[in-house]
């Protein structure tokens, strides 16, 4: 008399056991769609009073460009490149252009002002689908200070966005002031393509502080740019002091294929950097590598990867070292397709 009764309670049981799978598996099915995007960031600028004296007249610039080279160090953001968010700092609808042009979702704006022995650093957080400020704050402090009050700002950030507590991001040791100044007009002119200019500022910030791994990466860069074999030292001499550095990295790699010719030693560099860095340069050699080797579906997600970092210079850069690959050395590289490296293609590629 108990067998139906048992077959009953069998029969829901499995019912049950078929629906909450459905229910995993649909919600498995939908995750994509009701995921949240990936975090993109614009960081403008910092505005700097044009009436204080004595100040260095990229000193937003610098801050700004701290700032984003510390969020790099978080895997799931997007920085956008320097360039392509610099580009914006005069337009009178910054906002709607960063986000429809860019693609950004966050866009991090400051102001920082130095009188008298003092620094006034203050920055804000924006959500670019609501233009909700998530965050702002005003710091103060001596000069000396400001190298501190800049890894809060970044940092403040960088925990306002990820929900897993807190995150320890820096961008660098602090340097003196002075040598810190000589460094920030070093990569305005270098951007400027000013490159006798730019390394006399360079040499000077590392006279005055030697142990800045950026000056001697950009140093590297610029004898790089000018084929004196200085270059090779500077970079490993910035990688000593931060053996993290993604440009000195990327800089790195690219050396030494010129002096080597290891093709897969080459690849496997700047597929680890942009795995672990989105580092655009080591991204523009990348696209260039897998299009000279006849790869051109890698190519072209990589392309749209660097798109996504440089919408307004996101073309292949820097190909003329592989144009006279060996045929040999391509098919030996143990090549990794750039949707292992990168993933899929992003959103509206």
């Amino acid at each position: 008399m108990q067998q139906p009764r048992s077959r009953s309670v069998a029969v829901a049981t499995l019912v049950m056991l078929v629906i909450m799978v459905a229910t995993v598996v649909g919600w498995w099915v939908l995750l994509p769609e009701i995921a949240p995007k990936r975090i993109t960031i614009a960081v403008l600028p910092f505005e700097q009073p044009v009436t204080t004296p004595g100040t260095p007249s990229h000193l937003g610039e610098g801050i700004a460009a701290d700032i984003a080279v510390a969020l790099t160090e978080v895997p799931d953001f997007v920085v956008l490149d320097r360039a392509a968010s610099f580009a914006f700092r005069a337009e009178r609808d910054v906002a709607n252009r960063l986000a429809g042009e860019l693609g950004a979702t966050h866009v991090v704006e400051g102001r920082v002002r130095r009188a008298d022995g003092r620094t006034d650093l203050s920055a804000r957080l924006t959500n670019l689908g609501d233009f909700q400020v998530l965050w702002e704050e005003d710091l103060s402090g001596a000069d000396a200070d400001l190298f501190a009050m800049r890894d809060a700002v970044a940092r403040a950030i960088a925990e306002k966005l990820v929900l897993l507590g807190d995150v320890d991001v820096s961008a660098g040791p602090p340097t003196g002031l002075d040598a810190y100044e000589a460094l920030l007009e070093a990569r305005a002119l270098a951007d400027a393509g000013d490159t006798a200019r730019a390394t006399a500022l360079a040499e000077r910030s590392l006279a005055l502080d030697e142990n800045n791994s950026y000056a001697h990466f950009l140093l590297g860069e610029l004898y790089y740019r000018d084929a004196r074999p200085e270059a090779r030292a500077h970079v490993a001499r910035a990688l000593a002091i931060d053996p993290d550095s993604a440009p000195a990295r990327a800089l790195e790699a690219h050396l030494g294929f010129l002096a080597d010719g290891n093709l897969a030693a080459y690849h496997g560099s700047l597929t680890d950097l942009v795995a672990r860095h989105r580092n655009s340069a080591a991204l523009r050699r990348l696209a260039c590598l897998y299009e000279v080797a006849g790869r051109p579906d890698d190519a072209r997600t990589a392309a749209s990867h660097l798109r996504q970092l440089d919408p307004l210079g996101a073309r292949p850069s820097g190909c003329a070292p592989f144009m006279t690959l060996d045929p040999d050395q391509v098919r030996a590289v143990p090549w990794r397709t750039a949707e292992e490296v990168l993933g899929a293609q992003p959103d509206g590629a």
